[in-house]
This record gives structure tokens, C-alpha cells and sequence, in this order.
């Protein structure tokens, strides 16, 4: 079943937001700011894909960011002028016998935004307005993000 409620997730990260964010609501997420593609060298075949999107929590704006790993497919929309999620909504897939796959991330709003993958992770939450984090690390620091290299 679909959900867009981080509470009936069970998703690495999900304790330490919903501490901040008892109400956590994937369609509070909206403008993408970053988007990434990482690809192991010594594993050409796992990807996964990196999304900073803005969440509007109401009494003040967050950044959050989500690591989809294992990636096995992603459908994009066209990123101009803006790339955004309306309804973006995560379902555990695990019993449809897909190998390898867990996960089936979509935007059921107007976006084309659907992502198969392995593992779902919120890797960072931050307030752009203060340098502290919630938790994680900041965008600009997660390995493999603005031109760092892993290692």
C-alpha cells in the first residue's frame, strides 16, 4: 500500500525526523533543489539517486534529502522550468517478487516521478535559516554531492 505518512514507513532516518517532525507528510515536500546520480566505479550496476527538495512543515521551511539506493529504474519529469513534488508517496513492493527491488517511490500529482529501488533513506533534514541540522549531514556534504569524491 502507498503511503506519503512517514509514520507508516520503515525507512533508515525516520525516527530521528519524526522527532523534529512528529506530522512528517511526504506531500509537504516540494521545489527539488538537487538532484544526483551516483555511480560506484567498482560497481557500475548500483546506482543511486540523490533528491534535496524543500518541506514546508507549516511554522517554517526544511530541506530534506533522500538517498534512493539500489536504483533499478527512474522516470523523470521535464526539469524546466522547475522540478517539484506535488504527492510523492512510497510503497513497499517486496511481495510483487522483483529482484532486488523494495521500493516504488511516485509523484501522483502532475510530476512523471517514479523511482524502483533497493532502499529508501532520508539522509539529511536541515533549516535552511539556521546553520544547525536536525540531523545528518548537510547537502553539500554527503559524500558524492557538488563534486566530492568518494573515498
Amino acid at each position: 500500500m502507498s503511503t506519503h505518512l512517514l509514520q507508516e514507513l520503515d525507512l533508515v532516518g525516520r525516527e530521528k525526523v519524526l522527532q523534529e517532525l512528529p506530522s512528517f507528510d511526504l506531500h509537504r515536500l516540494g521545489l527539488v533543489t538537487e538532484l544526483l546520480l551516483r555511480i560506484a566505479p567498482q560497481t557500475p550496476d548500483t546506482r543511486d539517486l540523490l533528491i534535496t527538495s524543500l518541506y514546508n512543515a507549516g511554522d517554517g521551511e526544511y530541506v530534506v534529502t533522500l538517498r534512493f539506493a539500489a536504483v533499478h529504474r527512474v522516470r523523470l519529469p521535464e526539469l524546466a522550468p522547475t522540478f517539484y513534488f506535488a504527492e510523492l508517496e512510497i510503497e513497499d513492493i517486496r511481495d510483487h517478487q522483483m529482484e532486488g527491488i523494495r521500493y516504488r517511490a511516485r509523484d501522483h500529482c502532475m510530476s512523471e516521478f517514479e523511482v524502483l529501488c533497493g532502499g529508501v533513506e532520508i539522509v539529511a533534514c536541515t533549516r535552511p535559516s539556521s546553520p544547525e541540522l536536525v540531523f545528518g549531514a548537510s547537502p553539500a556534504r554527503i559524500k558524492g554531492c557538488r563534486g566530492q569524491r568518494d573515498g
